[in-house]
């Protein structure tokens, strides 16, 4: 790194990356994307909403889950997706994987040294 003459003795940075926002930002733009792919397909659901680092994907019957999941596992292959029934909705639970997660959050500091050096 370049530095000016008020500098040349060295800088020190410390540098903390925010990872939760990091993998929070990441599972909003899967909701939106998922939210799309099924609309784009004319698989009928009822929502897409996040709990903490799970979506859950809420279909009005069996058939469109399966429909759905299938559309999901094509287009997501980052996340884990578990079948949840409950009180006669069909719901779809997808988890980000480790090693998608590991991807997500080097990406976030590999991204904050570039701002960083550019700086």
């Amino acid at each position: 790194m370049y530095l000016g003459l008020d500098l040349r003795g060295g800088v020190h940075f410390m540098l903390q990356v925010d990872m939760k926002a990091a993998l929070g930002k990441a599972l909003e733009a899967t909701t939106g994307d998922i939210r799309s792919a099924l609309r784009e397909q004319n698989i009928a659901y009822s929502g897409v909403t996040r709990d903490g680092n799970v979506l859950l994907v809420q279909f009005r019957d069996a058939e469109a889950r399966s429909k759905g999941e299938a559309e999901i596992k094509q287009r997501f292959s980052d996340y884990t997706l578990n079948d949840l029934d409950e009180g006669g909705t069909y719901n779809l639970r997808a988890t980000l994987k480790p090693e998608a997660e590991r991807r997500i959050q080097n990406s976030a500091v590999q991204q904050n040294l570039v701002t960083l050096r550019n700086r």
